[in-house]
Formats: C-alpha cells, sequence, structure tokens
C-alpha cells in the first residue's frame, strides 16, 4: 500500500520514526490529472505489495499541496520517481519513458535493497 505525502514536514516524520526493516524509500511523484500518473500509479500500488515490509512506497501528488517536496527535490518532470536510503537520494530519478518503465524502476529497486548499488 502506499501513502500521500502531503508536505515536506510530513515526509521527514516518516523518515525520522521508519522502521528498520525498510530498506528504501521510494518516492512517487505525480499528477492525478495526468494520464501517465495514473497509469503508473497502479502499478506503483502493485510494487508496494511486491516489496511489502522492505520498500515504502509514498507518492507525493502535484495538486495536494506538496511544493515543499518538489522543490527540494528539484521536481520539474511528471511522473518522477526517486530512491531514498538513509534520508540521503541514492539513485538517479527516474523520469520521462525512465519513469514508465516498470522493469527499470523494478530493476532499481531490487539492486538497492539487495546492496548492488
Amino acid at each position: 500500500m502506499t501513502k500521500d505525502v502531503k508536505s515536506l514536514d510530513e515526509f521527514n516524520e516518516i523518515q525520522a520514526h521508519l522502521s528498520p526493516k525498510i530498506a528504501l524509500i521510494v518516492l512517487f511523484f505525480l499528477d492525478r490529472f495526468d494520464e501517465e500518473s495514473n497509469r503508473m500509479g497502479r502499478y506503483v500500488d502493485l510494487m508496494s505489495d511486491d516489496f511489502i515490509d522492505r520498500v515504502l512506497f509514498l507518492t507525493c501528488n502535484k495538486e495536494s499541496h506538496n511544493h515543499g517536496i518538489f522543490e527540494k527535490y528539484n521536481i520539474e518532470t511528471i511522473p518522477t520517481f526517486l530512491f531514498i536510503k538513509n534520508n540521503e537520494q541514492v539513485a538517479p530519478p527516474y523520469t520521462g519513458p525512465d519513469a514508465l518503465s516498470v522493469d527499470k524502476i523494478e530493476a532499481v529497486i531490487n539492486d538497492l535493497i539487495n546492496g548492488k548499488t
């Protein structure tokens, strides 16, 4: 299951109280009015089930006034995926065509949680 993050403060709070079992946070930046975002959102929900208890999937909806998070990570393209470990971005953002490839995103997640990158 994914959780929608509405502010940078909420995101910081989540990171501060993260379970030690969680190896990775995946931030999915979307616009609920964007067709590609909605399509990828369905895959994010499925991936959250596949990686349950190891990866925390968070959504940041452009329409939910997440301006602080969008600014912190310089998000200009929707959809975008970011990968966060120990409060640090640990892989390049996946935007544009890369953000639409479930296989590429799953491969990055697997590499990150299995210590390959």
